[in-house]
């Protein structure tokens, strides 16, 4: 919802449907009234840069409105869409997403944690996912010296 087709296809997913999650939701931006009530319901939108550049639906990277829904408050997660197809990675949209769009290293993580809660998966395969991920941050971190910037876990 909201690639193709308007903001009222989001809302549609969101009201008809019950959606807790949608997959790109970017068209949502053309009614600011859905953007407020995505982030009061906590609606994920699932954003693919990468694709969304490659579609035409961003013109360019620079101007993805990854941001504006970060600071909307709307909880989103990044995705990749179809990596083969786009040549893209997780990774690589992270990436990207910092250097391109000055997301910081602190927003990704609570994007990925985002992405984790917005998963369909049981609690149990999401709970063993969390802390496999929590371990693998504090190691990068340690690794990287970065504990300054993000603080002991």
């Amino acid at each position: 919802a909201g690639e193709g087709a308007g903001a009222g296809s989001v809302r549609d997913a969101v009201e008809l449907l019950g959606a807790r999650r949608i997959g790109h939701g970017l068209r949502s931006l053309e009614d600011p009234s859905l953007v407020t009530r995505l982030a009061e319901a906590g609606v994920t939108l699932e954003i693919c840069p990468t694709s969304n550049v490659a579609t035409g639906l961003v013109p360019a990277l620079a101007r993805h409105p990854l941001p504006e829904f970060l600071a909307r408050g709307v909880p989103v997660s990044l995705g990749s869409d179809d990596p083969a197809f786009f040549g893209t990675t997780l990774s690589d949209e992270m990436a990207r997403a910092h250097a391109d769009l000055g997301v910081s290293l602190a927003a990704l993580d609570a994007i990925t944690d985002t992405g984790l809660a917005a998963a369909f998966c049981p609690v149990a395969v999401r709970e063993t996912l969390k802390a496999g991920l929590m371990r693998e941050r504090t190691s990068l971190r340690r690794a990287a010296g970065l504990e300054k910037i993000f603080g002991k876990e």
